[in-house]
């Protein structure tokens, strides 16, 4: 909510300032960026041990709005392209559940009964992320398109997977009387119980998939609209900027080293500028 007040009372305030201003070649503006980000995992996930994987070939998984924050700097060629450079603190929870196949089962009366199930997986990755980024204004306008790339040098991350079982309502079971539905370990990691039921089990917690990378690569495509908002000079050429952005980032590097693993990312807020 202050993103959006914040943005309302410069859009405001930019209509008594002079939105033909443009900056010229050599110029150079620094500040802050802030944005929510939100993330998608797609990718491959085997669930299982050495002797019995077992693999899901695809899936997506939803994330949560989290709040993004850094530095910006831009440097201008001229009136249409300029470089812009992003340094920003990233964390991406993400989650995703994969639902079992329905099985039959003898109850203790003797009667046939049949059970649900559910793998759930819960990755969380903090990064420290830079963005290398051209930037082309439509002539006679203030908006501009972004492209480039981005690298992320990732601080820590954290990966875990859990089943649960769901049994006929009325017919109790226990994942113990089923030896075969669930690997007895990951990664040498045995499952643990997290109830008395023993119808849910923790499979694995720990580093992503045992093995994952600490860089990871991808492209950006994004929008940008420059709102000058204080005239600094108008001589030099230099302002204060309010500038909406937007990025979508896709990631080209899996974070596992050994599963097809990887996150996607929007970005929705702004930078505020100076020029120099």
């Amino acid at each position: 909510m202050k993103h959006i007040i914040l943005l309302f009372a410069c859009f405001t305030l930019a209509f008594s300032v002079n939105l033909s201003a443009q900056n010229v070649a050599g110029s150079v503006e620094v500040g802050v960026y802030s944005a929510f980000q939100r993330g998608d995992l797609s990718g491959a996930l085997e669930i299982g041990d050495n002797n019995g994987m077992r693999p899901y070939p695809s899936f997506e998984g939803f994330g949560y709005s989290i709040p993004t924050f850094g530095g910006i700097i831009e440097y201008h060629f001229g009136t249409v392209f300029a470089l812009i450079g992003v340094l920003r603190y990233e964390n991406t929870p993400q989650s995703l559940s994969i639902s079992g196949e329905r099985n039959y089962y003898k109850a203790t009366d003797g009667s046939n009964r049949t059970f649900d199930s559910e793998f759930t997986c819960s990755v969380d990755v903090k990064a420290i992320t830079t963005s290398l980024l051209g930037k082309t204004t439509i002539s006679g306008t203030n908006l501009s398109i972004l492209t480039g790339a981005d690298i992320s040098i990732v601080a820590s991350n954290s990966q875990e997977i859990r089943f649960y079982l769901y049994p006929e309502q009325g017919y109790p079971i226990t994942i113990d009387s089923l030896p075969n539905l669930v690997p007895d370990n990951i990664y040498g990691q045995p499952h643990r119980y997290l109830d008395d039921t023993h119808t849910s089990i923790t499979m694995y917690k720990g580093e992503i998939d045992n093995s994952s990378r600490s860089l990871l690569f991808g492209i950006t495509l994004g929008l940008q609209y420059d709102i000058p908002v204080y005239t600094i000079s108008e001589s030099e050429k230099k302002f204060v900027t309010l500038t909406p952005t937007f990025m979508a980032r896709r990631a080209i590097s899996d974070i596992s080293t050994t599963n097809y693993l990887r996150i996607h990312s929007f970005n929705l807020g702004f930078a505020l500028k100076v020029g120099l």
